[in-house]
């Protein structure tokens, strides 16, 4: 009774013709690439939500026909955002898009769970960045075929991930992010920070303020795909912090590269020490003026190049303590 009242009902709220609400969201599904979320109102709302969009989310959340994007969150909104974090099964996926004051969700005990489906997820953060904070359960992100895009904006990129640590999938095309001025920051808690880049591997754009992250105890993992692992620090450089289980990177046939930008590349791996295993293209790091500093702790410091073996430039020097390169 009560889901045959939902979708049958006339929409009272929304000029859309008589139109039910099923069908406007079919429509919104449909939505060109330029203009993923807006909704297709005779109003044109564009990238603002209708009105009835609140009403209608509520009777759905409580019945959710398998949302992929779980609502165990709260998410901040402002005038002229996008106020529907929209996850659906459609092909269109999941966009966010903020406006100033970026985006920003906080997980509660559940987490963040976000599964992208077949054009992959994209958020676009405005000049706040983008914040994320995932709760007990950390945050999970599923790409889908697409991959996972995010753009910070000039406050960078934020990702707390609570105890459970931070999972990012990419799918096929992989993982970009690009940091803005204010860079990339990942604390990942006490399970880490897992990374699977899929075929187009992993990118990310740290800008002015550099890349960090600090894994929690289960350390930072990051499985680069057939294209590998590529990391632009920008003039913080690259800062990875592992925790007691290390950091370990597979780059995948494209290899490992690494350029840090005028504060180098520092990587302190715990007591499981760092491994990077760079593929056949090897492993390449470009330091930049503070040259590369690599602690390994009690495990050392493994790095397998692949065929295009190892190539490093660091300007000044290069600190493995202890250091086990075979």
């Amino acid at each position: 009774g009560r889901e045959e009242a939902m979708t049958g009902a006339q929409c009272r709220l929304c000029d859309s013709g008589g139109r039910e609400w099923a069908a406007c969201k079919k429509d919104t599904a449909q939505t060109s690439g330029t203009e993923p979320a807006a909704h297709s109102h005779s109003q044109g709302y564009g990238l603002q939500p209708p009105p009835c969009a609140p009403l209608h989310e509520s009777q759905e959340a409580s019945n959710p026909p398998g949302i992929m994007a779980h609502r165990t969150h709260t998410v901040s909104y402002g005038d002229g955002d996008l106020a529907f974090f929209r996850g659906g099964r459609g092909p269109q996926s999941v966009w966010v898009q903020r406006g100033p004051q970026g985006v920003q969700v906080q997980g509660g005990p559940q987490g963040v769970q976000v599964q992208g489906g077949p054009q992959g997820v994209q958020v676009q953060g405005g000049p706040q960045g983008v914040q994320v904070q995932g709760g007990p359960q950390g945050v999970r992100v599923q790409g889908g075929p697409q991959g996972v895009r995010v753009q910070g904006g000039p406050q960078g990129v934020r990702v707390q991930g609570g105890p459970q640590g931070v999972r990012v999938q990419g799918g096929p095309q992989g993982v970009r992010v690009q940091g803005g001025p204010q860079g990339v920051r990942v604390q990942g808690g006490p399970q880490g920070v897992r990374v699977q880049g899929g075929p187009q591997g992993v990118r990310v754009q740290g800008g002015p303020q550099g890349v960090r992250v600090q894994g929690g105890p289960q350390g930072v993992r990051v499985q680069g795909g057939p294209q590998g692992v590529r990391v632009q620090g920008g003039p913080q450089g690259v800062r990875v912090q592992g925790g007691p289980q290390g950091v370990r990177v597979q780059g995948g046939p494209q290899g490992v590269r690494v350029q840090g930008g005028p504060q180098g590349v520092r990587v302190q791996g715990g007591p499981q020490g760092v491994r990077v295993q760079g593929g056949p293209q090897g492993v390449r790091v470009q330091g930049g003026p503070q040259g590369v500093r690599v602690q390994g702790g009690p495990q050392g410091v493994r790095v397998q190049g692949g065929p295009q073996g190892m190539q490093s430039s660091s300007f000044l020097n290069t600190h493995c303590t202890p250091c086990l390169l075979g």
